[in-house]
C-alpha cells in the first residue's frame, strides 16, 4: 500500500510499499501463517508472461460449524494517522469449495507487528470465480501504532476440501 498526500504540502511516510507485491518470480518476502501453504505460479493479473502471483491454499479441515481463514502476510510500519491505499487483484479457480480471497490489514502498537493489535479490517474481498477481480479500499491509521501486517486471506468453511486463491498487485 503506498500512503496518498494527506495534503498538497505533506506526503505520508515512505517505506509502507510491500515487498514483492508483483510477484515477478517468487514469493520472497511474504510467509505463510499455520494451515496456509504458499507457492508462486506463472498465472499473471495482467496476462504479463514473465511474471505471476501467490496462491494460498486454506488446507485447515475440521467437523465443526463456521468459517476458517489463512493468510500470506507481509509486516510493514505504518505512521499513526496516516490514510493508506490498498488494492489487489483476486483470482479463485473453478471446482473449488465456496470461499472469499481477502486483503486484510492489522494495525500493531510496536514495530514489527508485536504489541496491541489495534484494529483489523477486511479492506478487500471477493468469492467470484473464474476470472480475476480487482478490488481496493483505504484505511486510516489508528492513533498510536508503529506497524501493520498485511494478510493475503483465504476463508472457507471448516468442513470443505481445501481452497485455493490467487493474489497479484498488492
Amino acid at each position: 500500500p503506498t500512503p496518498p498526500p494527506r495534503n498538497e504540502d505533506a506526503m505520508a511516510p515512505r517505506g509502507t510499499e510491500p515487498l514483492n507485491a508483483d510477484f515477478d518470480r517468487d514469493d520472497v518476502d511474504w510467509s505463510a501463517e499455520v494451515g496456509a501453504e504458499i507457492r508462486w505460479v506463472d498465472d499473471d493479473a495482467q496476462g504479463a508472461a514473465s511474471s505471476g502471483s501467490l496462491a494460498v491454499k486454506n488446507t485447515v479441515q475440521d467437523d465443526r460449524d463456521g468459517n476458517v481463514g489463512v493468510a500470506a502476510t507481509q509486516c510493514l510500519p505504518a505512521v499513526s494517522g496516516s490514510n493508506y491505499a490498498f488494492s489487489t487483484s483476486v483470482f479463485i479457480r473453478e471446482g473449488q469449495p465456496l470461499g472469499e480471497g481477502q486483503l486484510v490489514v492489522s494495525f500493531y502498537s510496536e514495530p514489527g507487528c508485536r504489541g496491541l493489535l489495534q484494529s483489523a479490517w477486511a479492506v478487500t474481498e471477493t468469492d467470484q470465480i473464474g476470472q480475476w477481480t480487482s478490488a481496493s479500499g483505504n484505511l486510516d491509521a489508528p492513533a498510536s501504532v508503529d506497524s501493520m501486517i498485511v494478510r493475503l486471506h483465504v476463508q472457507k468453511a471448516f468442513r470443505s476440501d481445501a481452497l485455493e486463491v490467487l493474489f497479484d498487485t498488492i
